[in-house]
């Protein structure tokens, strides 16, 4: 009896047979390299350092394969491999920790993930289903597809190029713009939030179907037809060298000054 008790408890404290796959590894990038990112479901936390290197740590579920790292310098895959695709999310998840040098290039990937880049001075492309999407830092080149989940974007510094698109997840971007920047921010029903300085100079195109827009920086919209809910706005601020075009088709556009 006494060995049966022994054992059980054993085994209690043992936990499950299946245990969590755990990733600590690093792998060489030089500063002009990509980091490619690929998961289906958990975290992925992308931030800079001053080195040379990617380094990647985590952990993962029981239907994970492996979380593997490959390539170096100039590219640096991470990817999460399941050991059936047909996992449940839950066991399938992800949640990982990433430093890259600070002019890389992220690309990630991600289904039912939450997606964070931060302090990242080279160009940042990220295509999500579900997940939440959360960028800051010396933002550059920006682009970012999200079907249902929210992309937060947040500039230090004054960025060339965004570019997202959603279908039902909201977009919120505060940023600077350089004197030859392009911004497009498209969504289905999503919300769209731009705030730029006050002192912002560019072209505008907004328009939408059904939603409302409110603009801190000039004229009203106007309706675009007398049959149709929909409204627009086109005008210019300042020596107008950038563009700005916002579109959606019932989600709200809000332009604002900071």
């Amino acid at each position: 009896m006494r060995s049966t008790i022994l054992f059980l408890l054993a085994a209690t404290l043992a936990g499950p047979a299946s245990a969590a796959t755990t990733v600590d590894t690093t792998r060489p990038l030089r500063a002009g390299g990509t980091l490619h990112v690929s998961l289906v479901a958990g975290t992925v936390r992308v931030t800079a350092w001053d080195r040379e290197d990617v380094h990647v740590a985590g952990t993962a579920g029981s239907d994970v394969r492996e979380v593997k790292v490959t390539g170096g310098p100039d590219d640096v895959s991470v990817k999460v491999e399941l050991k059936d695709e047909r996992s449940n999310l839950d066991d399938a998840d992800a949640n990982l920790e990433i430093r890259v040098p600070r002019r890389a290039g992220v690309e990630i990937s991600g289904v039912s993930a939450g997606l964070s880049v931060t302090d990242v001075a080279g160009d940042v492309k990220v295509n999500t289903v579900s997940g939440r999407v959360r960028l800051g830092g010396p933002l550059q080149r920006v682009k970012v597809a999200s079907v249902s989940g929210g992309v937060d974007v947040t500039g230090s510094a004054p960025l060339d190029d965004l570019a997202i698109d959603t279908v039902s997840g909201d977009a919120r971007c505060d940023v600077a713009l350089t004197k030859d920047a392009r911004v497009r921010i498209h969504t289905l029903s999503g919300a769209a939030t731009l705030l730029l300085p006050a002192g912002t100079a560019a072209a505008w195109d907004v328009a939408t179907f059904s939603g409302d827009i409110r603009n801190g920086f000039g004229p009203k919209a106007e309706r675009k037809s007398s049959f149709l809910p929909g409204a627009k706005l086109s005008f210019e601020t300042g020596a107008a060298t950038a563009r700005v075009e916002v579109a959606t088709f019932s989600g709200n556009v809000d332009l604002r000054t900071r």
